[in-house]
């Protein structure tokens, strides 16, 4: 139908208003609505590149909205992070100084059960001198020997000191008055620190039991500091992780809104040659067609009209073009001096 509507542009609108008949203000007509067809479907394009310009727009503000929310998340998430490193930092001290703590306990409960194994030897010893010193011998030098030097960690009378050799070294039968009393002093002196000891030692059960208790509860707070630390640990990593997960989706997210830059354009570019070619068809074909379609005869004078040309309502179609075919009176002349020769022939183009 097209190639017949540009076949027909010569014959039609190269003809002016009042030098058309019926057949060719149908063909005029026919070739407006195609035109008309081409425009809409111009303008269509248009507001499509328009819809395509527009979502594009939209998905960039979309995406700097995301690349917005993304940056204040990672924000967030490298404070979280400096948290916990500075909770794993806390946590190292609080294990070294329970470490320092169990050490301390262990260190005072070792010192003390050392201590209190040298009063129980001490005391053993002490108890083996005085029964050996209420035997009915005289005592060798090296008892004799061994007492100065217990009667010296125990501070005894230097006199008493001075005095062992002499009665010890006597049997109790061959020993003075003056003997007797100092062997008497004697026993009652290792008594004494014997029974001084035997109360040390006794109240060390309940100094070990203490030991024990806060050497207990040292390694309870240590196991828990260790717990905390590697809890610790773990949330600094999980809190790494993250941070570098928001990093990467955000530079991602970047990426995106920068990808969006030639999208744009290109969606731009579409727009403009859409409207470019709109403008251009409406201008130039759209006009041309109208100010053919209104052509008047060249020759008549002002409010004058042209003379009717004698309707042909029993032709038809084939005799009409026949009709349309036939030369016109000054054919060099344009039909209508505002619009070129060649108009006609670039309408049957834009049809065609």
């Amino acid at each position: 139908v097209q190639h017949m509507l540009a076949g027909a542009v010569a014959v039609s609108l190269g003809i002016t208003t009042e030098e058309r008949h019926a057949y060719q203000n149908e063909f005029v007509a026919m070739i407006g609505d195609v035109l008309e067809g081409v425009a809409a479907d111009k303008q269509q394009l248009v507001e499509l590149a328009q819809k395509g310009v527009e979502e594009v727009i939209s998905k960039r503000e979309m995406l700097e909205g995301e690349v917005a929310r993304q940056e204040a998340h990672v924000l967030q998430l490298q404070a979280d992070l400096g948290g916990r490193k500075e909770a794993f930092g806390e946590a190292s001290a609080v294990l070294t100084s329970a470490i320092a703590a169990l050490k301390e306990a262990e260190s005072k409960q070792l010192e003390g059960d050392q201590g209190l194994e040298e009063v129980a030897k001490l005391s053993e010893k002490l108890r083996q001198l005085k029964e050996t010193v209420e035997t009915d011998i005289a005592q060798d030098k090296s008892t004799i020997k061994e007492l100065q030097l217990v009667g010296e960690q125990l501070k005894f009378e230097p006199a008493m000191l001075e005095a062992l050799p002499y009665f010890l070294a006597k049997a109790p039968a061959d020993r003075g008055s003056f003997d007797v009393l100092a062997a008497q002093q004697l026993v009652a002196d290792l008594s004494k620190h014997i029974a001084a000891h035997e109360n040390e030692l006794a109240e060390g059960d309940s100094a070990r039991a203490s030991w024990a208790s806060a050497v207990q509860a040292a390694q309870a707070s240590l196991d828990g500091a260790k717990a905390a630390k590697e809890g610790a640990k773990d949330a600094r990593g999980e809190a790494a992780k993250a941070w570098a997960f928001g990093k990467a989706a955000l530079a991602a997210n970047k990426a995106e809104v920068k990808s969006c830059s030639p999208e744009l354009k290109e969606a731009q570019h579409g727009l403009s040659v859409a409207q470019d070619d709109l403008a251009q068809f409406t201008e130039n074909t759209l006009t041309a067609f109208r100010e053919l379609k209104e052509a008047k005869p060249t020759g008549a004078a002002p409010g004058q009209a042209a003379a009717e040309e004698p309707s042909a309502p029993e032709l038809d179609c084939h005799v009409a073009m026949e009709v349309a075919k036939e030369p016109v009176a000054n054919a060099e002349e344009p039909l209508c001096p505002s619009i070129p020769s060649e108009a006609p022939e670039e309408l049957a183009a834009t049809l065609a």
